[in-house]
């Protein structure tokens, strides 16, 4: 990677860079800054993005918000109150706790439907063995 630096000496990025570090594609990253969810992206010469440290640090985080399948409308949300700082501290608590309950229930969801999963496969497995195929072809429909 290129080695430049901000204004005040701090290293930047351009966005092929930032989708290199960051996974996240060039067309995602133009997206989140449109919704708000980042901002303060500076051009460079024609006009290109121009990233900085402090933006691959706030990007790792919404990016981590998104892989728990925190809604684009609640990240939002969650940026918006964040940038009005302290004062909202206990409001952002609550939205991370109410998604954190969400993902349980998805990960029980999924907990269940693995040992369903597992279950069938050893049915099968007894089945190959010469035990009775639970699945019958009389039964498919």
């Amino acid at each position: 990677m290129p080695d430049t630096a901000s204004r005040d000496g701090e290293r930047t990025y351009s966005i092929t860079e930032v989708e290199q570090v960051s996974g996240l594609a060039a067309h995602t990253l133009r997206w989140y800054e449109e919704l708000g969810l980042i901002k303060n992206v500076d051009r460079g010469p024609g006009g290109r993005r121009v990233y900085s440290e402090r933006h691959l640090l706030w990007l790792e985080f919404v990016a981590g918000l998104r892989e728990t399948g925190m809604s684009v409308a609640d990240m939002t949300r969650y940026v918006s109150l964040a940038r009005q700082g302290q004062k909202t501290a206990s409001a952002r608590r609550r939205m991370v706790e109410l998604h954190r309950d969400q993902v349980r229930q998805q990960m029980e969801g999924l907990t269940k439907t693995l040992r369903y999963l597992e279950w069938t496969i050893s049915t099968y497995e007894q089945a190959e063995e010469g035990g009775p195929d639970i699945f019958p072809a009389s039964i498919a429909v």
